[in-house]
């Protein structure tokens, strides 16, 4: 789907695909790109590398992107916290206990190797919404999540009941016949009687808008060249009645569901385009500062009809100056006299620089992130530390929804896989303020009633 405006031409994909480089910081091809259509190719041509220094992106996450550095759960069971990486003191732990929380476990917020909840907060807020995979370690028998990025992220929902996903593609990498290769993860409940999980090989981009319903007509189905997935396959556990990934408790028992929580929601990724688009031209604009700087941030000097140094030649280059040196200067014509004189700067750099940070600060507190603390001496002011708070708990609620949901599928994936009655539903969390008041009324009360028991 591309959007009505011709002069807007990014596919949803490369959109999310922009987000995610600058929150990777990445984003130096794209930054290429954006001077050319700013510049013109000759005038590109004669600016310095990219600089990647600047990138309103980051800056903004560094100020939002902070719910985990505090958050807590309630009705998480002790046993299934040590089986997902709870690494606190027993001291932080019983802390907690006494407002009826549990930390949220080192093993989530940092991850391990596909990443963790921090890394998920990072796409979330640059994207509006982000995904994560949970996976079972038979080896370590414990639960993990593979981060997913959103501009590798197909999900789908049912017209009738848009509120769980039915289908979820995923763009990765697997060991395919010994080999590593591009193919699509594809869990599938549209059909709650047969609901399956597969491996495809990856479509070109540019054709998912063109393929059959779903592209499955068009790919290859990988799955039992996948060396990890063939004793599952063999055993019937990707599909049908032997769809491993199911409820075990309550009214759902039974029914399947896709191991990957959604945070946010897809149709909501274009709310950050005035961000993603500032930091392309932030990244150009210090470029060309850059090199206006090296060009133009100095004295021109300038001779006429006199030689310096040992050359004869009044057409040759300067000459270039030690401390200490002493410029001999002499007429290149006796008849006619030469002469020397100095221009200014053409730019002035302090000037220049301030004016380049102004801007990239202009346009973060134009979207709502107070973070140019410079005028105040660095001490935010009043109004800016009450907007800083708002824009931080405008992503509690997506947090909540998105964390209840992860919870809830470790619980029943670890169930599945060890017989074990974790609870599957009852999760809910609390972040940073609402951490600290918490912990701050059991101290005072420590006879209240304890979250999820008022």
């Amino acid at each position: 789907m591309r959007y009505t405006d011709p002069s807007y031409t990014r596919t949803r994909r490369d959109e999310l695909l922009l987000r995610c480089l600058l929150v990777e910081s990445a984003h130096q091809a794209e930054v290429y790109d954006k001077m050319r259509q700013m510049l013109g190719e000759s005038r590109r041509a004669r600016q310095v590398p990219v600089s990647r220094s600047a990138n309103p992106m980051r800056r903004a996450l560094a100020v939002t992107s902070i719910l985990y550095d505090r958050a807590a759960a309630s009705g998480l069971d002790p046993e299934l916290a040590m089986r997902i990486g709870e690494h606190e003191t027993p001291e932080t732990i019983e802390r907690y206990a006494l407002a009826g929380l549990r930390p949220m476990p080192v093993g989530l917020v940092e991850g391990a190797a596909y990443g963790g909840l921090r890394d998920l907060l990072d796409y979330l807020q640059a994207c509006e919404w982000a995904t994560c995979s949970v996976g079972w370690s038979p080896t370590s028998e414990r639960p993990y999540i593979s981060v997913m990025r959103p501009c590798d992220v197909r999900v789908i929902y049912s017209q009738s009941d848009p509120i769980v996903p039915i289908r979820v593609e995923w763009d990765r990498t697997r060991i395919v016949d010994g080999t590593r290769a591009n193919v699509t993860d594809v869990h599938d409940v549209s059909d709650p009687d047969n609901p399956y999980f597969v491996v495809l090989d990856q479509l070109d981009p540019d054709l998912y808008e063109t393929a059959a319903p779903y592209g499955i007509a068009e790919r290859t189905n990988l799955t039992s060249r996948v060396t990890e997935l063939r004793d599952a396959l063999d055993d019937g556990r990707l599909s049908g009645d032997g769809y491993g990934w199911r409820w075990t408790q309550g009214d759902r028992a039974g029914q399947p569901f896709i191991p990957v929580p959604i945070y946010g929601h897809p149709a909501r990724f274009f709310r950050n385009a005035q961000l993603a688009e500032g930091s392309l031209e932030a990244a150009v604009i210090r470029t060309c500062a850059i090199t206006a700087t090296l060009d133009a941030g100095y004295p021109l000097r300038a001779i006429r009809g006199l030689t310096t140094g040992k050359t004869a030649d009044a057409e040759g280059q300067g000459v270039a100056l030690n401390p200490g040196d002493l410029l001999v200067f002499a007429d290149a014509d006796e008849t006619r006299p030469g002469d020397h004189w100095e221009w200014g700067p053409g730019i002035d750099p302090a000037k220049l620089w301030q004016e380049v940070r102004a801007g990239e600060a202009d346009l973060l507190s134009a979207l709502g992130y107070p973070v140019d603390y410079t005028r105040t001496g660095g001490e935010p002011l009043a109004h800016e530390v009450e907007a800083r708070a708002r824009a931080i708990r405008r992503w509690y609620g997506i947090c909540r929804q998105g964390d209840a949901q992860l919870l809830e599928r470790i619980a029943a994936i670890t169930n599945q896989a060890l017989g074990t009655d974790y609870p599957e539903s009852g999760y809910a969390s609390a972040y940073l303020d609402e951490v600290d008041e918490a912990l701050g009324a059991a101290r005072q009360n420590p006879e209240r009633p304890t979250m999820g028991e008022e």
